[in-house]
């Protein structure tokens, strides 16, 4: 191999995300968002709870289990709401004004439900 062989690595975005958030330690918690939303766990041994996925061994690290559990496509959906409201162009209303509206309502105004 050359000298100008360039040598990378890439993983899972949950995986790299924990690293870079330095939470891949048995008993640690994290919550990953971008086009879903996950809650990702370290154990020592495999644990399960109804609605979650996992527990995966020797993921991310050797030794360890990896579960998650969370929402699929729930930033997208908010991207989505983001963008509809915005109308067509660049200038696009912020999240920050999003959630401010949106706490200024009850969950649920007006009939609207959202599936994921």
């Amino acid at each position: 191999m050359s000298k100008e062989t360039l040598v990378v690595q890439g993983g899972p975005d949950a995986f790299v995300g924990m690293i870079g958030l330095g939470t891949i330690r048995p008993g640690q918690l994290c919550l990953i968002t971008g086009s879903s939303h996950l809650h990702c766990l370290i154990t020592k041994q495999p644990t399960s709870a109804p609605g979650t996925w996992g527990a995966y061994r020797g993921a991310p690290l050797a030794n360890t289990c990896f579960a998650e559990g969370g929402q699929s496509s729930t930033g997208s959906l908010v991207r989505w709401v983001r963008d509809l409201v915005s109308g067509p162009g660049d200038d696009k209303i912020s999240y920050k004004v999003l959630d401010d509206e949106a706490a200024a309502i009850p969950p649920g105004s007006d009939g609207l439900v959202a599936l994921e």
